[in-house]
């Protein structure tokens, strides 16, 4: 388990929780449904995010609530295609690296 969520027994204030916007949760949840990386690793996912680490831990904490209010599967649906293309682009550049 991420050594930030262990060591981490303080909750979130409500005003750091209400700072989280709609944006925020579905571009998480975007990348969480295609399962690029672990989510409790806030590097990666704040790299391919954009997410600041602390927002991704408020997310993470506050999941259940936060998805609850700010589900919104098409702009999920958007972000996920975003993430695909970027993944693709990061895939070509790798490739190319092996391969020239």
């Amino acid at each position: 388990m991420a050594g930030w969520l262990m060591d981490s027994k303080q909750s979130f204030t409500q005003e750091e929780i209400d700072s989280i916007s709609k944006d925020e949760v579905c571009r998480y949840e975007a990348h969480r449904q295609l399962g690029i990386t672990n989510m409790l690793d806030v590097n990666s996912v704040s790299a391919f995010t954009h997410l600041s680490k602390e927002d991704i831990q408020i997310i993470i904490c506050n999941y259940d609530d936060l998805t609850k209010l700010y589900y919104d599967e098409e702009l999920i649906k958007d972000y996920k295609e975003i993430f695909e293309n970027k993944l693709a682009n990061i895939l070509d550049i790798f490739l190319e690296g092996i391969y020239d």
